[in-house]
C-alpha cells in the first residue's frame, strides 16, 4: 500500500502554544530504515521576550481503516528551537516592610501580606486583595503516594525515612534588599535524615516572592547510608476555591521523568480531573518541563508558579499524600475542598521494568545529595493579568542594602 494513502504529515511552528505558521508534509515514500530530507519554511522568527518556539509534527490516518477513522493520530514529535530573547524585568514601584515578634517574621506590602511563622521556619500565610491563599504552609516535600511498582520494591520500607519530612527550625530572619524588596532566610535540619535546609523568600513590591530552595547533606560523625529520595521540592495547601489549573508544560495526561509522552503545550483543566483512578491510589497527576502553572479561584484571584532556574514538575490534587496512601479504593477518598499543590524540582521515574520489585532506572533516580533550585510565587487578579504575560517578565535581581 502507497504510504500516501496510510499516513499524511503536518507541522505548525508556535511561539509558546500560538500558532504562526502551518504546513504539510509531502508524501513519504520511504523504506525501512531510509531518510530524507523535506525542507520547511515559514517567515523569519524575530523573537520577543520570553518566549519559546517549537516545531510540532503530527502523523495520522489519512483514511478510513478496519480499526480507526481518518485523522486518528500515529505519532508525534515536537523540537524546540534555539530562538530566544531575555525576559524583561518587572517594574517595581513602591517598598514592602517586614516587622516580627516571637511568633512569626511578618512582611507587608500594597494590598498583600505574608507571615513566616518561627516555629517551624515555614511560610504559613499569603494574603492577597483581601483574600488566605494558604491552607497549609509551604513545606519542603520529599515524598510520594506508592505506586503499584513503589509498592513492589517496597518503598515504604526502602525509603520510608523520607515518608516525616519533620523539621527542627533553627532560624527565620528577615532584611531589606534592593527594589523596595524584603529577604526573609529560614534555616533548618531535618530530624531523620541528616540534611540542612535553606530557603530564601524575597518578597518584591509587585507581590512577587522568590523562593529559593536549598538542601545539603550534613557531615556525619557516624556514617551512615541514606537511601534515595522519592522527589525534591516543596508541598503546600491552597485556600479552598483553587479548583482550576493552566499550566505550560507536557500535558494534558500526567507525565513524569521516564514518561514524557505528551508534547509541551497549554493545557487547563478542574484540579479533580487531574487525579487518575488507578486500581489502587497512589501518586497521579504529575506534569513535567512546566514553565509555569497557575491556580484559580472562583473569586477572580489566581495564583502563579513559574519556573526561573530550571523547569519544574507541579502537581495539583484535592487531595493530601496521606490520603491517596491510606485507602485501597478511590472511593474511599475523603473529599477535601482544598488544593494539595506540589511545586518541584524534581521526581524519580515510575519505573515499570517490572512491578515485583524492579526500581527506577538509574537516570531517573534521586541519590542523598545537594539539591538546589528556585521559583517564582505570584498572585493576580484574573480579570487584569495574564499569567502566560506574567510568566515572560524576569524578576529584578536584589541583594542586601
Amino acid at each position: 500500500m502507497n504510504p500516501k494513502q496510510v499516513f499524511e504529515g503536518s507541522f505548525t511552528l508556535t511561539a509558546d502554544a500560538k500558532v504562526i505558521a502551518r504546513g504539510a508534509l509531502p508524501p513519504l515514500d520511504l523504506g525501512y530504515r531510509d531518510s530524507r530530507t523535506i525542507p520547511l519554511s515559514w517567515k523569519a522568527i524575530v523573537p520577543e521576550p520570553g518566549v519559546e518556539y517549537f516545531v510540532n509534527f503530527s502523523f495520522k490516518l489519512a483514511n478510513d481503516t478496519p480499526w480507526a477513522r481518518a485523522g486518528f493520530p500515529l505519532a508525534w514529535e515536537q523540537f524546540k528551537l534555539p530562538v530566544q530573547a531575555p525576559r524583561r524585568e518587572t517594574a517595581m514601584k513602591g517598598t514592602v516592610t517586614t516587622r516580627s515578634d516571637d511568633a512569626a517574621v511578618y512582611v507587608d506590602g500594597k494590598d498583600f501580606s505574608l507571615t513566616f511563622r518561627k516555629n517551624d521556619a515555614a511560610l504559613h500565610s499569603f494574603v492577597f486583595a483581601g483574600l488566605e491563599l494558604m491552607k497549609a504552609p509551604l513545606l519542603p516535600h520529599f515524598w510520594r503516594a506508592p505506586t503499584d511498582n513503589d509498592r513492589g520494591f517496597d518503598m515504604a520500607t526502602a525509603l520510608g525515612v523520607w515518608s516525616g519530612n519533620t523539621m527542627k527550625a533553627h532560624s527565620v530572619a528577615a532584611e531589606r534588599v534592593h527594589h523596595g524588596a524584603v529577604r526573609v532566610v529560614t534555616q533548618a535540619t531535618l530530624k531523620e535524615v541528616p540534611a540542612r535546609l535553606v530557603i530564601r523568600y524575597d518578597v518584591y513590591p509587585s507581590a512577587d516572592v522568590h523562593v529559593k530552595f536549598t538542601m545539603e547533606p550534613l557531615p556525619q560523625a557516624v556514617p551512615v547510608a541514606v537511601p534515595m529520595m522519592p522527589r525534591v521540592g516543596m508541598q503546600m495547601a491552597l485556600a479552598p476555591g483553587f479548583d482550576l489549573l493552566r499550566w505550560f508544560g507536557r500535558g494534558p495526561h500526567e507525565t513524569y521523568s521516564d514518561r514524557k509522552d505528551a508534547p509541551v503545550g497549554m493545557y487547563s483543566g478542574s484540579v479533580a480531573s487531574q487525579y487518575f483512578n488507578y486500581a489502587e491510589p497512589g501518586e497521579t497527576g504529575n506534569k513535567t518541563d512546566v514553565r509555569w502553572a497557575a491556580l484559580i479561584h472562583d473569586k477572580g484571584v489566581g495564583l502563579l508558579a513559574a519556573a526561573t532556574t530550571s523547569l519544574l514538575n507541579v502537581n495539583a490534587l484535592p487531595f493530601t499524600t496521606a490520603d491517596l496512601q491510606s485507602v485501597k479504593h478511590g472511593w474511599e477518598l475523603p473529599r477535601r475542598n482544598f488544593t494539595t499543590l506540589n511545586i518541584d524540582h524534581r521526581q524519580m521515574g515510575l519505573g515499570g521494568e517490572n512491578s515485583w520489585g524492579a526500581r527506577p532506572l538509574p537516570p531517573h533516580v534521586l541519590p542523598f545529595d545537594r539539591y538546589e533550585y528556585s521559583f517564582r510565587l505570584r498572585p493576580f487578579h484574573t480579570k487584569s493579568d495574564d499569567p502566560l504575560q506574567l510568566s515572560r517578565e524576569a524578576l529584578p535581581v536584589v541583594a542586601p542594602l
